[in-house]
C-alpha cells in the first residue's frame, strides 16, 4: 500500500474520528472512559501526518494503526457499555472502528 492510498484511507478515518469527537463533546451523557478514548483517538489521528511525510515508513505506520485499533476497540467497548449513549455517537464510533480495521487489514 503506497502513501497516497494510506492518506486517502486516513482522511476517511480522520473524518469519522472528528465526527465522533464532536458528537462526544456535544452529547449530554458520555461516560468518562469513552470521552478519554475519543480524546486519545483524536490525538492519535494527528500523528499520522508526521508518519507519512516527509518519508513513508511502513513499520511505523503499521504500529500506529495497531495502536489506533486498540483505542478504537476500547471506545467501542465503552460505547456498548453506555446505556443512554447518543445513537449518532455510537454510529460514528462504529464506522471509525470499521475504517481503522480495514486499513489494518490492508497493512498486514
Amino acid at each position: 500500500m503506497d502513501s497516497e492510498q494510506v492518506m486517502e484511507r486516513f482522511f476517511r478515518i480522520e473524518r469519522y474520528l472528528d465526527w465522533a469527537a464532536l458528537l462526544g463533546r456535544s452529547a449530554l451523557r458520555v461516560p468518562p472512559a469513552l470521552r478519554q478514548c475519543l480524546d486519545e483517538l483524536e490525538q492519535r489521528s494527528d500523528e499520522l501526518k508526521h508518519l507519512v511525510a516527509p518519508s513513508y515508513d511502513p513499520a511505523a505506520l503499521t504500529a500506529w494503526v495497531d495502536a489506533l485499533k486498540q483505542l478504537g476497540d476500547r471506545a467501542a467497548e465503552a460505547s456498548e457499555a453506555a446505556q443512554d449513549l447518543d445513537r449518532d455517537l455510537r454510529n460514528a464510533i462504529e464506522v471509525a472502528q470499521n475504517e481503522i480495521a480495514h486499513l489494518r487489514r490492508q497493512l498486514h
